[in-house]
């Protein structure tokens, strides 16, 4: 018996923001274990909201320090969402995000500079 592979309780493990802004700033070891939750058998994600859109909001501003700092536009995190993470959401049903940052979500972020708070009530249809 492999405890691993034949186990009927995988681990879970918080994917938090530092991990996503880590896997799109470079090819490393958070984008390996982005791939690596692809795995069904070796752990389940978990992502929060409140990180998806922390996550947008950093890279908008801008990832790294000084003359290495890089701002993303909403194309490029589309696409990382696109390559990385929508495949996730998707194939984990029961995640604790049940709605998919899409374009318009991303767009809204960074054209009203919202606060992740007030992004979250306008996108939950919540009221304060």
């Amino acid at each position: 018996m492999n405890l691993i592979y034949d186990s009927p309780i995988r681990p879970k493990v918080f994917i938090d923001t530092t991990i996503l802004c880590g896997a799109l700033r470079t090819d490393g070891i958070n984008r390996k274990i982005l791939q690596a939750a692809k795995f069904p058998h070796l752990f389940q994600p978990v992502f929060s909201k409140v990180c998806l859109f922390e996550f947008v909001r950093n890279a908008a501003e801008g990832l790294g320090k000084g003359k290495n700092r890089v701002a993303y536009s909403s194309d490029d995190i589309e696409e990382f969402f696109q390559a990385f993470l929508n495949p996730l959401l998707e194939y984990y049903e029961g995640l604790p995000v049940n709605s998919i940052l899409g374009r318009y979500s991303v767009e809204t972020i960074l054209r009203e500079h919202l606060s992740i708070g007030d992004v979250l009530v306008e996108l939950s249809g919540c009221d304060r």
